[in-house]
């Protein structure tokens, strides 16, 4: 492994070091990367639960509304490819920072404007493009900051704590929406996700680690960006291991987001589901997801990443076509979604860790941000479109029908797992020369 990056300056005295085989219990500073995502995480599943229930029930928001609203979330993915390489000429805590700040001030608009009466969806629109934004610069930064911050031996265990984290704000998060819109109302409860970020930025401006500066490639010319860009998609590419892991993802997220953007429209219009049930049944999906976070590293151990991730997919994926079939009688309808929630919960993280863990490994360090960056945008391009062809789609035919093809497409991943090497890892593979 060739790694391109030397320190700025010496250790600060007292400062964790991340090769010190002490574990993370040890590393101070990974303990407040994680006590401080913990928190953002928990008002990012607020946000998710709150943002769409404030265009369905507070601005009565069409499917073809709520295809551009979901359209407009996943269309930053596109920046994905020059995130990386952007960052992988400056350090990265101070990204992390600035994006947190940025979703500080943004989700903290909604309840001013409505409480104002000057809410609407084209500022809903606003909110949500700049949100993703952010989201995305945080997303590639904290991949390419967190091998700085841990070896290597201790990326899986840094994953599946940061997975349990995100699993208990699934679980926590909707909960507390829940509480919250029942005693005001959805633009309210995204006041908690911005309060978070802030305390997310807080916490990440005390890491006292040196960050390694970044030391251009080659004859010490900065790179062009192009050429930054095509190494990190070859690199996705042309590796036998990542390739199908993107093309299976690819399709996932392609379709999943089509089902995501009219599943609150759905359980609201079509079920006459209150906005509080909508919450706790999200919660179900917290509770599956705390589970499947807490088995993630010792699936990961023993059954290896390969197969993890498989029995994860062949679980999860064929789940979202029972939820077209949901009956309108109120008490099956909530059973029958909630296990589904679960299910989905409780596979998501274990395979997200298997497979996070594999690419982070696989990948040199000069190249983290490009990869993670490259594998995100192929893997992501298309979900904005997918978003956008469910909710025109359902405005036609109705959301079933169309919450049917998309959940039928959901099996195809689970065939490009099968018939590629991801099978035989058993453990973390070595990255390449």
């Amino acid at each position: 492994m060739d790694s391109r990056t030397a320190p700025a300056e010496a250790p600060e005295q007292g400062a964790p070091d991340k090769g010190a085989d002490r574990g993370l219990r040890g590393n101070r500073d990974f303990l407040k990367l994680w006590s401080g995502e913990s928190l953002a995480m928990l008002g990012s599943e607020v946000t998710v639960v709150a943002l769409p229930l404030v265009a369905v029930v507070l601005l009565a928001a069409t499917p073809s509304e709520m295809g551009i609203l979901g359209a407009v979330l996943r269309l930053p993915a596109l920046l994905y490819l020059v995130v990386g390489v952007w960052l992988d000429r400056v350090r990265r805590r101070p990204v992390m920072i600035g994006a947190d700040l940025g979703r500080f001030v943004l989700l903290l608009s909604i309840p001013l404007l409505f409480l104002t009466d000057q809410l609407a969806m084209g500022w809903l629109y606003v909110v949500a493009f700049g949100v993703a934004v952010m989201g995305i610069a945080f997303d590639v930064a904290y991949q390419a900051y967190l091998p700085s911050l841990v070896t290597r031996e201790h990326l899986g265990e840094a994953n599946g704590k940061l997975s349990i984290s995100h699993s208990v704000a699934q679980l926590g998060a909707p909960a507390l929406a829940a509480a919250l819109i029942a005693r005001f109302n959805a633009a309210v409860a995204l006041l908690v996700g911005s309060i978070t970020c802030l305390i997310s930025a807080v916490n990440l401006a005390t890491i006292r680690t040196p960050e390694p500066r970044p030391v251009p490639e080659g004859d010490g010319a900065r790179p062009r960006l192009l050429p930054m860009i095509t190494a990190g998609l070859r690199y996705v590419v042309r590796q036998p291991i990542l390739r199908p892991m993107v093309i299976s993802t690819g399709i996932f997220v392609t379709f999943w987001s089509g089902i995501q953007t009219l599943y609150v429209l759905f359980l609201v219009q079509d079920l006459k589901l209150p906005s509080g049930v909508v919450a706790l049944i999200f919660a179900a999906g917290g509770a599956g997801a705390v589970v499947g976070a807490t088995l993630s590293i010792p699936a990961l151990r023993r059954f290896g990443p390969g197969r993890t991730a498989i029995w994860c997919t062949v679980v999860c994926n064929p789940a979202f076509l029972l939820i077209p079939f949901t009956p309108r009688s109120f008490w099956p309808a909530v059973v029958l979604l909630t296990l589904v929630q679960f299910a989905t919960g409780l596979t998501m993280p274990m395979s997200s860790v298997s497979m996070g863990s594999v690419r982070m490994a696989l990948t040199p360090d000069n190249m983290q941000g490009r990869v993670a960056s490259a594998f995100r945008g192929l893997s992501l391009g298309l979900a904005p479109l997918g978003a956008f062809a469910a909710g025109a789609a359902a405005e036609v035919w109705g959301i079933r029908p169309v919450l049917v093809v998309f959940g039928l497409c959901l099996i195809l991943p689970i065939f490009v797992y099968l018939f590629s090497p991801i099978p035989g890892l058993r453990t973390l593979p070595e990255p390449a020369e």
